[in-house]
């Protein structure tokens, strides 16, 4: 599996510099064959909580679909075609399609489908791009090794659980979980 990187930079209007870092990784011909007979396009490979997102998105629909009722009058009535359903289908769609854009664009979790179709992540400064790279080349490590033991998930495997000496077993009890 390989992991391709590209960095941009640009300036916006305000001459501030944003960096761009796309990011895909390429598995080979088996490793590509697991990741389809296990379905793991669909999978996460790292979830980021992101609590006034959707609600952002959804706003911002809204005001979208309000703001698109001029427009989409105007054209209608230019076109003469002209019905409310029509421009408030019209006026939905574009808010749905605004909320959707603007979700996909700012969320923070990462799906295997993400970087397998390649990914655009943006990035307000150097040192930022420097630990977006390494914190991707640890998920593409991560997810390497799950497809890896794909590889023997359909038979059955077993490990031996050695007992401890007393005093060991009293120490790893009270330890608690390693979760």
């Amino acid at each position: 599996m390989d992991l391709l990187f590209k960095r941009e930079q640009k300036t916006n209007n305000h001459q501030k510099t944003n960096f761009v870092l796309w990011a895909k990784i390429e598995p080979d011909s088996e490793e590509n064959a697991l990741i389809n007979k296990y379905k793991m396009k669909d999978a996460m490979l790292i979830e980021a909580v992101q609590p006034k997102l959707i609600r952002n998105s959804i706003l911002l629909s809204f005001v979208m679909a309000i703001v698109a009722v001029v427009p989409v009058n105007i054209f209608a009535f230019s076109a003469r075609m002209y019905s409310p359903m029509m421009v408030f289908g019209a006026a939905v769609l574009i808010g749905i399609a605004c909320g959707y854009i603007y979700y996909t664009q700012k969320r923070e979790t990462i799906y295997v489908k993400d970087l397998l179709h390649g990914r655009k992540f943006k990035c307000k400064s150097v040192i930022e791009l420097a630990r977006k790279e390494a914190f991707l080349e640890t998920i593409t490590n991560y997810f390497r090794q799950v497809v890896e033991s794909a590889k023997h998930w359909d038979g059955q495997e077993t490990r031996p659980i050695t007992p401890m000496p007393p005093e060991e077993a009293k120490r790893f009890i009270l330890s608690g979980p390693l979760l």
